[in-house]
């Protein structure tokens, strides 16, 4: 990658004559070395977009920064694409939480890498598109239902947005969080990836990224299935029925992805798998067909004897997306 090195520093030196001083840090984020990105260049951009200034100015911090890396989003290079997602997935988590908003509702179009043209690519091309498609649905997630936080907010327990969630907000939620969950699995990861330096980083984070989704949808799960059978069983017990089948789906791949994900990290810390239980399926069915018998539904039939582990999240305030997010789940998947 001698062409794409002297190509970075050719950028530079002309970004350093114009006194483009964003522009030379972000190149640098994003070399050609084949590496992962450096992280004080990394810890540049985050104060730059910490400090402010309109997207939309070309010279202001935030928006040169916004200017140049998605112009680095745009190179054929893998190392540059997979090093550029991969400063924005740092960003994503660590900085300006308005910065993070804007992008996720209006720039999601920019993680549609094309690394076909670099010939160098073909080991890490199914892993830098699949990692794409993740950053994009993590937008999507993001601008639907304000989830995750940053960071660089007031940290609270992420549990506590669904433990006194209404159920039509479980209902809303859920599924979007399941198909970013999907989109993690989706994620080809192989040893031809995963040995690579520059890999690792974007692997680490989006393994904690499946931590704390998951961890945050087994806790929206089991709400919905503490209240199942005082639900109206005609109106509301099929939709939280539907929900629990497609967790119940969602399971099923999770308990293979999750054997990769440790086989390829084996400092991840996996999470639980059976926190819910999957034999409820058929007393909620008849629920549903025949409303509330005079048998209880004994408690013990489902287990959550131990609670998610906590983790950080700010109080959300009132966010009001617009609709236009589709889960995958509508085409039937």
């Amino acid at each position: 990658k001698k062409g794409g090195k002297w190509k970075d520093t050719m950028k530079s030196l002309k970004a350093e004559a114009k006194s483009d001083d964003w522009k030379v840090v972000c190149v640098k984020a994003t070399s050609h070395e084949v590496g992962p990105p450096k992280m004080k260049h990394v810890r540049t951009i985050i104060q730059g977009l910490n400090a402010g200034g309109s997207i939309k100015d070309r010279w202001s911090p935030t928006g040169s920064i916004f200017y140049h890396m998605r112009k680095r989003l745009q190179e054929k290079s893998w190392i540059v694409a997979l090093k550029s997602l991969t400063v924005f997935h740092i960003i994503f988590r660590d900085a300006n939480e308005n910065f993070t908003t804007y992008v996720a509702r209006n720039g999601r179009g920019i993680f549609k890498v094309n690394v076909y043209g670099d010939h160098e690519a073909a080991a890490h091309t199914p892993y830098i598109t699949s990692y794409a498609q993740y950053i994009d649905q993590w937008c999507a997630m993001k601008s639907y239902i304000n989830f995750p936080p940053t960071k660089a907010s007031v940290s609270t327990d992420f549990g506590i947005r669904f433990q006194t969630m209404p159920i039509e907000g479980l209902f809303k939620e859920l599924p979007v969080i399941m198909d970013s969950i999907n989109k993690i699995f989706d994620i080809n990861i192989s040893s031809s990836t995963t040995n690579s330096s520059a890999v690792m980083p974007s692997l680490v984070m989006i393994l904690k990224d499946l931590s704390y989704l998951w961890e945050s949808l087994t806790e929206g799960v089991a709400q919905v299935v503490d209240r199942f059978f005082e639900l109206e069983h005609d109106t509301v017990a099929p939709i939280a029925l539907e929900l629990y089948i497609r967790y119940g789906k969602t399971l099923k791949v999770a308990e293979k992805f999750f054997r990769i994900a440790k086989d390829h990290n084996s400092h991840w810390p996996m999470p639980r798998l059976d926190v819910i239980s999957m034999d409820l399926q058929d007393s909620m069915e008849t629920y549903v067909k025949n409303g509330p018998q005079s048998e209880q539904i004994a408690a013990e039939e489902y287990s959550t004897e131990s609670e998610p582990e906590d983790f950080g999240a700010p109080p959300m305030e009132d966010y009001h997306p617009e609709d236009e997010y589709y889960s995958a789940s509508d085409d039937g998947e």
